[in-house]
């Protein structure tokens, strides 16, 4: 039996559609182009993130970023955009994943 995901397309779709809404703007992108990106980029993996599928949404979101790294965003700026998305680099929290010992005696 072959099992297909839905969001298995959007691996390939993510860098296609960012580069496509890209072509038509001039280069490097502006402000609004690189916020309309990080939308494009930031709704699929949020519902992907929540399905739960870290894989494969953060392959979206390397994908989307790479194309606008690609576009000329980049520098402080580029980082400056990926920030916000820094806390879903774990699917449990910092805090929560950390293991304490308590001592035996």
């Amino acid at each position: 039996m072959i099992r297909f995901q839905p969001s298995e397309f959007m691996k390939i779709l993510m860098p296609a559609t960012i580069a496509w809404y890209l072509s038509k703007r001039t280069l490097p992108p502006q402000l609004k182009h690189v916020g309309v990106s990080l939308f494009l980029i930031g709704l699929p993996f949020i519902l992907i993130v929540r399905q739960p599928d870290l894989g494969t949404s953060l392959l979206i979101l390397a994908g989307g970023a790479f194309v606008l790294f690609m576009g000329g965003c980049a520098g402080a700026g580029f980082s400056a955009c990926l920030l916000p998305l820094y806390p879903w680099q774990s699917p449990c929290g910092f805090s929560s994943c950390t293991t304490t010992r308590s001592s035996g005696s």
